[in-house]
């Protein structure tokens, strides 16, 4: 005798379409891959972008320094962020991490593709972060 399992979708998979000419709206269960959110960037908060792999690596360094997993990241999130491990990360821009004004420390070791002029920019909007960057070594 077998089982019957229901399978059981989330709500967000739930949605109504209406019909064109009939005026009934139907509603429909499918699995609809969303594309992901993405926060327009402001002075205030980090700009979450999931279909970027750097803001993605960034994100998830601060989110690890700020002690918040989830949700969106603010800016007295964005303040309680003093240091940040970016190493190895291959990281091609450090854009955005100027909105942590409170950085001392931050490590982006081994990230071959940032240009000094980026690092040099980074450093000129957090005066008083320590910058950790060396050449990447040869394995």
């Amino acid at each position: 005798m077998g089982l019957l399992r229901q399978a059981a979708l989330p709500l967000s998979f739930l949605y109504t379409t209406e019909v064109p000419g009939r005026g009934d709206v139907f509603e429909k269960h499918a699995a609809i891959r969303a594309k992901p959110k993405v926060t327009v960037p402001t002075s205030t908060t980090w700009g979450s972008d999931p279909s970027d792999p750097n803001n993605a690596k960034i994100e998830a360094a601060i989110r690890i320094a700020a002690g918040k997993p989830g949700g969106e990241l603010t800016k007295a999130d964005l303040e309680k962020v003093t240091q940040l491990y970016l190493y190895n990360n291959q990281l091609t821009f450090v854009k955005g991490l100027e909105k942590l004004t409170q950085l001392t420390y931050l490590n982006i070791i081994n990230n071959p593709d940032l240009t000094k002029a980026q690092v040099a920019e980074l450093q000129k909007a957090l005066p008083n972060c320590d910058i950790s960057l060396l050449p990447q070594q040869p394995h």
